[in-house]
């Protein structure tokens, strides 16, 4: 406070409870120092609405009060995530009287968003554990590939979860790389929590600006985080690439919030949720139906968002837009996909792929076998699911007896026709995993 006396101090950082309390409103109502206070400042402003709850951070409730003690003083407030309705309450807040709105569009166009089905937990035979390990397997198993080179990814997920995984990364060594099977287990085992780390709220402060720091270099050791929604307003990270969810967050805020920490840098990349019926069940009262809503789509999801959040959207890219708009795509990399298959035809043999051993086979059956009860799990209108999506284990004997071919999806689908296209797009894609992963052929 001296040094504020003192005019030594441009700005006055604090959090709601800090400001609003007793003392310090006193010491800003005092004449030497009311004078000298020129603006006040409501980052992250959306947290006044979803924060100021009487059992919940009170104290957000009361910044607006800082207007009658500060009334020379003009208001900024800031967000990225509200809604018009939110403006609107945020302006009652804070005792915001006409003020100038400056707004642009939440959407970020290099951000590919998608959403996936992840299987039942539990159920169908799968507990809790395999329906997260499913998912992330391969994600670990791709960082130990690319080792350094890894896309630098971060992984949302809840916190007793977050454990689980990054243990089962570093006792597995799913990260390990060619170089790093040749040195010894205390060295290989510092390298793995370098390069992988966890970012939630029990954590010291100390741990957390660590990793802070760490994921704001572009050359920044760790390259897989596994985060909470702490990890979410105020990180800016400049080279994430990759965003994945487990479960949907409870709004479509949070998740814009979460997604936005991607494709900083202007690259391409990718937002990817995964969910399951439990995740999405009408007993989940803290998950709003928006983000229900937005699992289950089935138009262009950037458009949902960004009419979320009252903008329009004019978008012709549909390839790298969603996963929805993907399958509408008509661009030259779609039409080249087709030229592959039409070459086939003519007798065009495939070069370069792996021979397919017997290992490999049943890793391709086991993983389209937990795929294919998952998007089955979700069909509830008829008692035998797999009459409605074509996803059977007779599908998964056919499609394994020539993986090889069936990594294309163009082919995939002309030899199967009355498999949706998206399930046809992941069922490639699990078998394009299944070729690239190191088995021990």
């Amino acid at each position: 406070m001296k040094r504020v006396k003192s005019g030594c101090v441009n700005f006055i950082l604090g959090h709601p409870e800090h400001l609003c309390s007793v003392a310090v409103k006193r010491f800003l109502m005092s004449e030497d120092i009311s004078s000298k206070i020129s603006h006040i400042i409501v980052d992250e402003a959306h947290c006044v609405i979803s924060w100021g709850k009487p059992n919940f951070r009170p104290a957000f409730l009361k910044v607006g009060d800082l207007r009658a003690i500060l009334p020379q003083a003009r208001m900024l407030a800031l967000t990225a995530t509200a809604t018009i309705k939110v403006l609107h309450e945020i302006q009652q807040a804070l005792c915001m009287v006409n003020p100038l709105i400056v707004a642009e569009t939440p959407d970020r166009p290099n951000i590919y968003l998608e959403v996936k089905v992840r299987p039942p937990s539990p159920g169908s035979g799968h507990s809790v554990e395999t329906s997260y390990e499913t998912v992330l397997d391969p994600v670990l198993l791709t960082s130990r590939t690319d080792g350094i080179h890894f896309d630098r990814t971060i992984i949302y997920l809840p916190l007793k979860w977050c454990g689980h995984i990054h243990h089962r990364a570093i006792t597995r060594s799913l990260l390990l790389n060619q170089e790093n099977q040749e040195t010894e287990q205390g060295s290989v085992e510092a390298s793995l929590k370098c390069f992988i780390a966890q970012y939630h709220a029990p954590q010291t402060q100390e741990m957390k600006s660590l990793i802070t720091q760490q994921m704001k270099k572009p050359d920044g050791q760790v390259r897989l985080l596994l985060a909470t929604e702490a990890y979410g307003m105020g990180a800016d990270s400049p080279n994430v690439h990759s965003i994945i969810h487990v479960g949907p967050p409870n709004t479509i805020e949070t998740y814009t919030q979460e997604i936005g920490r991607g494709g900083r840098d202007g690259l391409q990349s990718s937002a990817t949720l995964y969910f399951n019926k439990s995740d999405i069940a009408a007993n989940n009262e803290h998950l709003d139906d928006a983000m229900r809503q937005y699992c289950l789509l089935k138009s262009c999801r950037r458009e949902y968002l960004t009419r979320y959040f009252g903008f329009d959207l004019a978008r012709e890219n549909k390839h790298y837009c969603c996963d929805n708009c993907r399958k509408l795509c008509t661009c030259s990399e779609c039409h080249q996909s087709k030229s592959n298959f039409n070459s086939s035809k003519t007798g065009t043999k495939h070069v370069g792929k792996k021979p397919v051993s017997k290992i490999r086979i049943q890793a391709a059956r086991s993983m389209l076998a937990s795929y294919f009860a998952a998007e089955n799990s979700l069909v509830t209108e008829i008692c035998i699911p797999s009459l409605s999506t074509g996803l059977s284990d007779k599908l998964i004997g056919v499609i394994t007896k020539d993986i090889n071919t069936y990594t294309d999806v163009s082919l995939l689908k002309e030899n199967f026709p009355d498999v949706d296209m998206t399930f046809a797009t992941n069922i490639s894609a699990i078998l394009s995993k299944v070729m690239s992963l190191d088995l021990s052929d």
